[in-house]
């Protein structure tokens, strides 16, 4: 939501806690296609989540050591501390991390979830319903097997109901907008608008979720190539956050065909 402050005093609003779960994943296997920039994203998020001035505690789940031990080398050692690291990304880590985090995040906090990977969307009874895809996802005959996925709507729920009271998920892979099928309040559309220092408040100090997605539900978001990073020829030149370029092109033709 965009807003303007027109009134031009300070806001009050008791200072939360800042709580992070932040995925990323590239090694790819069992019939889906790895990722190149999935890893450096989350490492990204996570180095600026601790070193913001909210000083955030990071669980970091990312299936490249040595990109996460660089990363944490370059940071002081207070810094350093506040960041849990698992580099394991398989459905069960990813849910551990996330459940731990929730867990231990008091009712005054912020607690954002970010994931950077394969998104995939299915059809069912005439909605899309969206899945993030974990290290272990598999791809059997073209076909993906959405039970080693994670339903986005299960992580809509679990997000909703935790006790934080700031919850931000940010999805950064295809087909993310499909998880606003499943929501009923958390991802509303909300109109542009004058935000007045007495409404302000309430957001600040009031219970509030949020969704911020890469792509529609029915779009794909392409891995661009950085400054720095090796050189993404061939089929990486144009690779998705999407297991449908995998060598098997079924998934992608099945799920065209469904919708």
């Amino acid at each position: 939501m965009a807003y303007d402050l027109i009134d031009s005093i300070s806001v009050r609003g008791t200072r939360l806690e800042g709580y992070a779960i932040v995925v990323g994943i590239n090694g790819y296997t069992n019939g889906i296609t790895r990722l190149r920039t999935a890893v450096p994203d989350a490492v990204s998020v996570a180095r600026a989540l601790v070193k913001s001035p909210h000083h955030y505690r990071v669980h970091l789940v990312a299936d490249d050591a040595g990109e996460v031990s660089r990363m944490v080398a370059t940071l002081p050692r207070e810094q350093a501390t506040r960041i849990t690291i698992t580099t394991n990304a398989s459905a069960s880590d990813i849910w551990n991390a996330v459940k731990a985090v929730a867990t231990a995040a008091p009712v005054d906090s912020a607690l954002i979830f970010y994931f950077a990977g394969h998104g995939m969307s299915h059809m069912f009874k005439n909605r899309p319903e969206g899945f993030l895809l974990p290290a272990d996802a598999r791809c059997v005959n073209g076909e993906l097997e959405l039970l080693t996925c994670i339903s986005m709507s299960k992580i809509h729920d679990y997000l909703s109901d935790v006790k934080s009271r700031h919850v931000l998920a940010i999805l950064d892979c295809c087909f993310a907008g499909a998880v606003r099928w499943g929501a009923d309040t958390l991802t509303r559309d909300v109109p542009t608008t004058l935000l007045h220092e007495h409404t302000y408040e309430q957001y600040v100090n009031g219970k509030a979720r949020q969704v911020i997605v890469s792509a529609g539900a029915d779009e794909k978001a392409v891995e661009y190539k950085r400054d720095g990073d090796p050189a993404m020829d061939g089929d990486g030149a144009a690779q998705l956050h999407s297991p449908s370029y995998a060598k098997n092109n079924n998934l992608w033709k099945s799920l065209m065909r469904s919708a």
